[in-house]
């Protein structure tokens, strides 16, 4: 859609952040005039790629502006759910059934288009040190790097669709027990959330 904007933006976060990485080996052919440079850059932290782009690409007007669905509410209407005993600390959500894929910067919705989760409900500490979530091949490794985060019960949900091929969409009902789940953990703010992909 804006693909020439965007390239725009990793054009400059790419550009600022060579400048930002650290010569590792530095070698000079005189004969043949060649060179070779290997840089170690970090992936996360302060100052890494996953850094310098969020900052990039949150920080541009038209992206901000796609980015600002309308959040998830509760229904007032719906039933008051039945307290549960269980304590969800995490998500994981299966998108196998779909070509899901993960990105910078990946979302989920439910079926009215409001969105759940995007970067937005991530603290920025978080955000730049761990991304946005992680992504696995089956629920178990899903579970078992979630436990990295430090997350002993996560809430398994499966997706019912997608939006574009990095933002997922869910039922309704699943919608709302994802967001009582999160009202009652936080999980979201930590990015304690993991994508099982096909």
């Amino acid at each position: 859609k804006d693909s020439e904007l965007v390239s725009d933006v990793i054009k400059t976060a790419v550009t600022g952040f060579i400048k930002g990485s650290q010569p590792v080996i530095q070698e000079w052919n005189a004969s043949e005039e060649t060179a070779l440079v290997i840089l170690r850059v970090g992936v996360n932290g302060p100052k890494s790629f996953a850094s310098v782009m969020y900052e990039k690409i949150l920080s541009e007007p038209r992206i901000k502006k796609e980015l600002d669905k309308p959040a998830y509410t509760h229904p007032a209407d719906a039933p008051a759910a039945a307290p549960s005993v269980t304590v969800y600390d995490g998500l994981v959500i299966d998108a196998t059934d779909y070509s899901f894929r993960p990105a910078l910067i990946n979302r989920i919705f439910n079926s009215k288009g409001e969105v759940l989760y995007d970067p937005a409900k991530i603290s920025q500490k978080v955000l730049v040190e761990q991304g946005c979530g992680e992504y696995t091949n089956s629920v178990d490794k899903a579970r078992a790097a979630l436990r990295k985060r430090g997350v002993k019960n996560p809430l398994l949900v499966k997706a019912s669709g997608t939006v574009s091929p990095s933002d997922l969409q869910v039922a309704d009902e699943t919608a709302a027990q994802i967001f009582t789940a999160n009202q009652a953990n936080g999980f979201m703010a930590d990015a304690r959330v993991a994508f099982v992909l096909k």
